[in-house]
């Protein structure tokens, strides 16, 4: 579209500013990684397990964080995970009082599940509120270039147990769609409505986390580290991308633009484009289920087999030695 030219409007309006998008969130997920391991490395590497995949099944995690321990006042077995995932909703009061509607828990139950933990585990849960909190100037920045107003941020509560005062903070609320039919139900009308959006090149990313918290939802929490790992992603791959989005779809999207597409290079290319704007902004979508994941590590590990340990491939790129 650039006449066969390099460095034509076409790339300098629209590759490019992906590209460096791209390459500023690298950038900002290699930071997060080293931050989020430093917090994580409070536990062994026995103490925190690892799933591996066998042939045809996924092997059961009864160790590690993934052991359960059985809790009578709620009736229900927990892991180590889920307790400390209980004790990441309970840093300000609106995740607290969510938590406690999803599961029907009383204050006295919530107490029960919270008593398991030790000072450990809540000096770790403190870290990753910490740490989740050092991109809220950035968050509200964005916002504010975007659309002129400044954020109203979800206040911590602070709370002292037998382990000493801790200062509390945000967590993100992510229902369990696997446990509510109604939370599956919004998962699909979210992607969806995605979709339509891009039919028309309107795709931006994921941004709930500058959004208002929704009253009078009762929904079971998510009670897995992903919400974490998925959280940071997300706001990562929202400061690196959705300005950068709002310009590329303002130009993808006019119709002079759609016009001479069509006609000089008709509507299967234009889809494609249409198409890989959308995926752009949608970014990276973690598996749900432990058949995906399964699956997921196998792809990942099939990467790894094929090219970090291919002698070619190393031949190829002798600097990467240095990395």
């Amino acid at each position: 579209m650039d006449g066969y030219k390099d460095n034509g409007y076409m790339w300098e309006l629209i590759m490019l500013p992906i590209n460096k998008a791209v390459d500023f969130e690298s950038t900002m997920k290699e930071k997060a990684t080293i931050a989020l391991s430093e917090i994580f490395n409070k536990y062994s590497s026995a103490e925190i397990g690892v799933a591996t995949p066998k042939i045809g099944k996924i092997r059961s995690f009864g160790y590690g964080m993934y052991k359960k321990e059985w809790i009578p006042e709620i009736g229900l077995s927990l892991t180590k995970m889920g307790r400390l995932m209980v004790a990441m909703n309970t840093g300000n009061k609106d995740s607290r009082e969510k938590l406690k509607d999803g599961y029907n828990w009383d204050e006295a139950q919530l107490q029960a599940v919270l008593s398991t933990l030790d000072k450990r585990d809540w000096d770790f849960v403190q870290e990753v509120w910490d740490y989740l909190n050092t991109f809220w100037p950035q968050i509200n920045s964005l916002n504010q270039r975007v659309t002129g107003l400044e954020l109203e941020k979800v206040e911590a509560q602070p709370f002292t147990n037998q382990f000493g005062d801790y200062a509390g903070g945000y967590f993100p609320l992510v229902y369990d769609a696997r446990q509510s039919p109604k939370a599956y139900a919004d998962k699909v009308k979210e992607y969806t409505d995605a979709a339509m959006h891009g039919a028309s090149i309107r795709a931006t990313t994921k941004h709930g986390h500058r959004e208002s918290r929704v009253n009078n939802v009762k929904l079971p929490i998510k009670l897995d580290f992903s919400v974490i790992w998925g959280h940071v992603g997300g706001v990562i791959h929202d400061l690196s991308h959705y300005e950068m989005l709002l310009d590329v779809n303002r130009i993808l999207g006019s119709k002079e633009m759609q016009d001479s597409i069509l006609k000089y290079h008709g509507d299967i290319a234009y889809d494609q484009i249409r198409k890989a704007i959308e995926d752009v902004a949608a970014g990276y979508i973690p598996a749900e289920k432990q058949s995906e994941k399964a699956l997921e590590w196998l792809r990942q590990g099939g990467v790894v087999a094929k090219l970090g340990w291919n002698l070619m491939t190393a031949l190829k790129q002798p600097l990467g030695l240095t990395q």
